[in-house]
């Protein structure tokens, strides 16, 4: 397994780790792999969609409704968060259902399961040290894998597929990954992480070179982008997308980007279905600072 983590700590965007993860998973006999996060979590419900990390080597029509249709908010898994169960097998599905116990939602969830296939897996659940996040990973056994044969294999290889599940987790959220919304211009990370440091925005113009009517200008556009109505929300946001204070990390030889989509990024995890990433592309929407249109007028 030290080589299985070493791979991990390895990689340096969240392509490479994912197509490394999903590979890994296949070698316990885990085909299909969903993974969702969110640090935005409230009372009513699990955040904004645009706001969630999702990745998946599943179909998009599947995503579509898996996510927005918000039928993740209703796995057994998260109930079971609450008493601290890091893990719930699908046969939960199957004993709920025979007893007409599972609620309009769930079966629409266990239906569109089916549908797709996926008839025997297992979801786990990480701990988190806030209220405001909640992430989860859907692990979908190969056929001819049943449940009752998957239920049966899964204390042997339970411990080492959460380790390595647990390691993934924790290095993708270390990495930045921006929500479908606009990507920050390099301006407007400038400003936030001067606020950020307590300066004041005559202090900020000073330091930039502009004026302090163009740097509220691009604290404006930082918080339309983040979609918050204040800077303090728009720091706060920045920084938990690691879209601020990140520093520069090499691109190793196997990281492959395909763009597909404005809002996806195909990676070669699995060849028949395409993973999906459903984070900008941010080669391809990054703007270059030298080319910011928001400088224009300083």
């Amino acid at each position: 397994m030290l080589n299985h983590l070493d791979d991990l700590f390895q990689a340096t965007t969240v392509d490479s780790l994912w197509n490394r993860h999903v590979a890994w998973m296949r070698s316990y006999g885990f085909s299909c792999v969903t993974y969702w996060s969110t640090r935005f979590r409230t009372e009513k419900n699990l955040g904004q969609i645009d706001d969630m990390l999702v990745l998946s080597n599943l179909p998009t029509a599947y995503i579509d409704n898996y996510i927005g249709q918000r039928l993740f908010e209703h796995e057994p898994i998260i109930r079971g968060a609450q008493t601290h169960s890091r893990s719930c097998m699908w046969s939960w599905f199957d004993a709920q259902a025979r007893t007409n116990s599972l609620s309009e939602v769930q079966m629409s969830l266990h239906a569109l399961n089916q549908s797709y296939g996926l008839r025997s897996g297992v979801s786990l659940a990480f701990p988190e040290n806030s209220a405001r996040s909640f992430s989860m990973m859907n692990l979908c056994a190969e056929l001819p894998i049943s449940q009752p044969a998957l239920d049966e294999m899964w204390n042997d290889i339970a411990q080492e597929v959460f380790i390595l599940a647990s390691v993934f987790h924790m290095r993708v959220n270390q990495m930045p990954h921006p929500s479908v919304r606009q990507v920050l211009t390099k301006r407007q990370r400038e400003v936030l992480e001067w606020v950020g440091d307590g300066k004041t925005t005559a202090t900020i113009a000073t330091i930039m070179g502009l004026t302090p009517t163009t740097v509220e200008k691009h604290l404006r556009l930082a918080r339309e982008a983040l979609d918050v109505e204040t800077t303090a929300q728009a720091v706060l946001k920045a920084s938990i997308q690691k879209q601020i204070y990140v520093l520069p990390h090499p691109t190793l030889p196997d990281d492959i980007h395909l763009p597909t989509h404005p809002h996806c990024v195909r990676t070669a995890s699995d060849p028949q279905h395409g993973a999906r990433e459903m984070t900008p592309n941010a080669s391809a929407v990054r703007k270059d600072a030298s080319n910011d249109p928001s400088d224009a007028q300083q």
